[in-house]
């Protein structure tokens, strides 16, 4: 009895992952291999309120390299391509990454920082991994509710983004 009562658990768990992922909310795991496209990704999403960047973290992976950008309030759209030259929001100027190549992400709509102007995201505006991959994360602007991020790649290679929920964040992975 205990046995067929188990079977039952176990379907309706298998319905509750197949309706998340059909849904379009990826299932992320460290283990499902390396990204492959090189080509843009763009979500629009219009998120009230604005979301607000809180963290930046990077991690290492047996195939790719890991970015997850923290994020207070719903999931924000995203682009995130590869680019020749990073320019700062706002200034123009340059911002040089270490690699060959450099993949920007903008987030849209998003801060970094509150209404009254304070920080929300304080962690370092620029720091060296030196992964396989991902080489440099270079801050490039809080402007007009749009966040840019530099990031410094070795080579150009296949890279996945996915966003997760509970808490929000977008995740950029990088083949090796």
């Amino acid at each position: 009895m205990a046995l067929t009562m188990r079977k039952p658990r176990l379907v309706l768990a298998l319905v509750g992952t197949a309706t998340i992922v059909s849904s379009g909310l990826p299932m992320a795991h460290a283990d499902q291999g390396p990204p492959s496209s090189t080509a843009t990704r763009t979500v629009t999403r219009t998120s009230q309120p604005t979301p607000q960047l809180t963290g930046i973290r990077t991690g290492q992976h047996a195939s790719f390299d890991r970015v997850v950008f923290d994020l207070a309030g719903a999931a924000p759209g995203y682009r995130v391509g590869y680019v020749r030259q990073v320019k700062a929001d706002g200034s123009g100027k340059v911002v040089e990454t270490r690699g060959r190549a450099n993949l920007l992400l903008r987030l849209i709509p998003t801060d970094a920082h509150d209404a009254e102007g304070h920080a929300t995201y304080t962690g370092s505006k620029r720091f060296v991994v030196n992964y396989p991959a991902l080489r440099e994360v270079a801050f490039a602007g809080d402007f007009e509710a749009t966040v840019s991020i530099a990031l410094g790649i070795s080579h150009k290679s296949g890279f996945r983004v996915l966003t997760l929920h509970q808490p929000t964040r977008i995740v950029v992975d990088i083949a090796h």
